[in-house]
């Protein structure tokens, strides 16, 4: 594979990682407690969110990423808390394993949870007084692995050299590409 094949190879999978995270799905079920969510990105709220959540929920999110592993960044957390502990929940757990990779009731964020694998599942609990908070908003997206990419390359010097002069020629084209949308809007 000579470099401007490398070059149209990393193009075509900057293309294909964009319209994989564009067709993803943001689908949050009834109410907005619990679904299935599948896609390569995508987003995950509370119940009513950003208003205040129901008392008394258990909400279960099972978050599949098509391949690679799922990564979840929590950019707001406004659950109840007391001085003895946490009222209100929210808990990651790989799905194959169903170990717990995460528990939160007060934190600071964004704070990123990694899987180990392309599936989670999500579950936020509240109690019978869980008023005036707003719960969480996140997003995950998918973490392409060296597992999922084909491992084609080699450590000769000539690929090696071939590899950067592609990346940085994909690199000039993005750059081109942003400053054309900033002085077109």
């Amino acid at each position: 594979m000579d470099c401007d094949q490398l070059f149209l190879k990393v193009i075509s999978l900057l293309l294909w990682l964009q319209v994989s995270s564009s067709a993803s799905s943001t689908t949050t079920g009834a109410g907005g407690c619990g679904s299935t969510l599948t896609g390569s990105a995508g987003t995950l709220t509370s119940p009513n969110y950003p208003g205040n959540f129901p008392e008394n929920s258990h909400c279960v999110w099972n978050i599949t990423v098509p391949s690679g592993i799922i990564s979840l960044t929590f950019y707001e957390v406004d659950f109840e808390s007391s001085p003895t502990g946490c009222t209100d929940n929210l808990y990651v757990y790989d799905t194959f394993s169903n170990i717990q990779l995460f528990s939160l009731c007060d934190a600071a964020v964004p704070v990123t949870v990694t899987g180990s694998s392309s599936s989670v599942r999500v579950v936020f609990t509240s109690n019978s007084s869980s008023q005036g908070h707003r719960g969480f908003s996140a997003s995950w997206y998918a973490i392409i692995t060296t597992s999922t990419v084909p491992s084609t390359l080699s450590t000769d010097a000539e690929v090696v050299e071939c590899c950067h002069k592609a990346a940085l020629r994909a690199n000039l084209l993005l750059l081109a590409f942003i400053t054309f949308l900033y002085f077109a809007y």
